[in-house]
Protein backbone atom coordinates (compact mmCIF):
# COMPACT_ATOMS: atom_id res chain seq x y z
CA UNK A 1 0.00 0.00 0.00
CA UNK A 2 2.68 2.27 0.60
CA UNK A 3 4.21 1.52 -2.65
CA UNK A 4 0.75 2.50 -4.31
CA UNK A 5 0.89 5.65 -2.01
CA UNK A 6 4.73 6.67 -3.37
CA UNK A 7 3.96 6.11 -7.41
CA UNK A 8 1.09 8.21 -6.91
CA UNK A 9 2.08 10.72 -4.98
CA UNK A 10 5.87 10.70 -7.32
CA UNK A 11 3.81 10.51 -10.36
CA UNK A 12 0.87 12.49 -9.41
CA UNK A 13 2.28 15.89 -9.60
CA UNK A 14 3.71 15.79 -13.32
CA UNK A 15 0.14 14.11 -14.48
CA UNK A 16 -1.37 17.46 -12.40
CA UNK A 17 1.45 19.97 -14.35
CA UNK A 18 1.08 18.09 -17.41
CA UNK A 19 -3.11 18.75 -17.55
CA UNK A 20 -2.96 22.39 -16.35
CA UNK A 21 -0.41 22.87 -19.56
CA UNK A 22 -2.91 21.12 -21.76
CA UNK A 23 -5.61 23.82 -20.43
CA UNK A 24 -3.48 26.85 -20.67
CA UNK A 25 -2.30 25.60 -24.71
CA UNK A 26 -5.65 25.11 -25.34
CA UNK A 27 -6.91 29.01 -23.72
CA UNK A 28 -4.00 30.02 -25.73
CA UNK A 29 -4.82 28.06 -29.04
CA UNK A 30 -8.78 29.89 -28.36
CA UNK A 31 -7.41 33.27 -28.06
CA UNK A 32 -4.85 33.13 -30.94
CA UNK A 33 -8.00 31.92 -33.48
CA UNK A 34 -9.96 35.00 -32.11
CA UNK A 35 -7.28 37.48 -32.98
CA UNK A 36 -6.55 35.74 -36.56
CA UNK A 37 -10.82 35.93 -37.05
CA UNK A 38 -10.48 39.66 -35.67
CA UNK A 39 -7.86 40.51 -37.95
CA UNK A 40 -9.64 38.52 -41.59
CA UNK A 41 -12.34 41.17 -40.78
CA UNK A 42 -10.14 44.13 -40.32
CA UNK A 43 -8.40 42.97 -43.43
CA UNK A 44 -11.89 42.64 -45.21
CA UNK A 45 -13.34 46.38 -44.09
CA UNK A 46 -9.81 47.87 -45.37
CA UNK A 47 -9.85 45.87 -48.89
CA UNK A 48 -13.43 47.41 -49.46
CA UNK A 49 -12.05 50.60 -48.41
CA UNK A 50 -9.37 50.80 -50.57
CA UNK A 51 -11.71 49.88 -53.38
CA UNK A 52 -14.10 52.48 -52.53
CA UNK A 53 -11.35 55.10 -52.65
CA UNK A 54 -9.70 54.05 -56.05
CA UNK A 55 -13.60 54.06 -57.31
CA UNK A 56 -13.73 57.53 -56.06
CA UNK A 57 -10.05 58.65 -57.76
CA UNK A 58 -11.34 57.34 -61.32
CA UNK A 59 -14.17 59.09 -60.74
CA UNK A 60 -12.43 62.39 -59.76
CA UNK A 61 -9.95 61.82 -62.58
CA UNK A 62 -13.13 61.32 -65.17
CA UNK A 63 -14.52 64.57 -63.55
CA UNK A 64 -10.97 67.00 -64.11
CA UNK A 65 -10.33 65.28 -67.47
CA UNK A 66 -13.83 66.42 -68.80
CA UNK A 67 -13.07 69.92 -67.02
CA UNK A 68 -9.61 70.47 -68.90
CA UNK A 69 -11.62 69.69 -71.48
CA UNK A 70 -14.02 72.00 -71.58
CA UNK A 71 -11.19 74.51 -70.62
CA UNK A 72 -8.81 74.13 -73.40
CA UNK A 73 -10.91 73.15 -76.10
CA UNK A 74 -8.90 69.70 -76.58
CA UNK A 75 -10.95 66.88 -78.18
CA UNK A 76 -9.19 63.85 -77.05
CA UNK A 77 -10.22 60.44 -78.60
CA UNK A 78 -10.28 57.42 -76.72
CA UNK A 79 -11.41 55.59 -79.05
CA UNK A 80 -7.96 56.50 -81.13
CA UNK A 81 -5.63 53.25 -81.75
CA UNK A 82 -2.48 53.30 -79.46
CA UNK A 83 0.52 54.10 -82.42
CA UNK A 84 3.09 51.53 -80.45
CA UNK A 85 3.33 48.35 -81.93
CA UNK A 86 4.07 45.40 -80.20
CA UNK A 87 6.76 42.73 -80.20
CA UNK A 88 6.29 39.43 -81.34
CA UNK A 89 6.70 36.97 -78.65
CA UNK A 90 9.88 35.27 -78.95
CA UNK A 91 9.41 31.69 -78.57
Amino acid sequence: MKEVSDFISSVGFPIVVCLLMIYQQEKLSSSYIDIVNSLKELISDNTKSINLLISRAKENDDKIMMYWKQQTGVKLDADKEETSQTLPDNK
